[in-house]
């Protein structure tokens, strides 16, 4: 991370744009995706949503960081002493990265999309998409270390489609946490549709 910083701080004024750019074309890309998922047909306005994106932007990446670096650090740990205040460190460690995953699908599923998301449907996507994600990064990093077949083939240059996978999974996990999101506000909806009816014939 001090490393990453530090080359951040190098980047020219041109790539910082670009960088940024490319930042926000992406939370677009996500944006319309979202947007369709939930079936929304107005979008927002641009100060809006280049406020919402710049939420995104700026927190996504802080609490998607901590869950790397907390379950990578979790990985490295080898046969360190029993007691109690290591026994809730870990405990603390080993929950950081879910939290954080969780949060992030949260702010994610609550913000992006342009219309009203109830929280328990929120909720259930985020926590089912965090549970996901955590499966993911121990499966990538078991078939990583254990099965090096694409180190053989590409060699140092391996990392480019692993990444491309890794962010390929990723992806897959975020629609499938919206997809369960918005199937629950469509239920709660239809729900809530249901009791208004039932109550207005009670009336009647």
């Amino acid at each position: 991370l001090v490393k990453f910083v530090e080359n951040t701080s190098k980047m020219t004024p041109v790539g910082l744009v670009v960088l940024i750019l490319a930042a926000l074309l992406l939370i677009s890309s996500i944006d319309h995706t979202l947007n369709h998922i939930w079936r929304v047909q107005k979008n927002r306005r641009l100060v809006v949503s280049f406020s919402i994106y710049w939420v995104v932007l700026t927190l996504g990446p802080v609490l998607i960081g901590t869950s790397l670096v907390t379950s990578s650090y979790l990985l490295s740990l080898t046969g360190f002493e029993e007691n109690e205040l290591l026994a809730v460190k870990k405990l603390f460690l080993a929950t950081l990265p879910y939290l954080a995953s969780f949060l992030s699908f949260l702010l994610l599923y609550l913000l992006v999309p342009n219309t009203r998301v109830h929280f328990r449907s929120a909720l259930s996507g985020a926590l089912i998409a965090a549970i996901l994600f955590e499966l993911s990064k121990y499966a990538f990093a078991f078939y990583f270390t254990h099965f090096p077949v694409y180190q053989a083939i590409y060699g140092v240059l391996a990392i480019i489609p692993l990444l491309f996978i890794w962010v390929f999974v990723s992806w897959v996990v975020i629609l499938v946490g919206a997809q369960v999101a918005a199937s629950l506000d469509v239920f709660l909806a239809n729900q809530k549709k249901v009791v208004n009816l039932e109550s207005d014939s009670t009336h009647e």
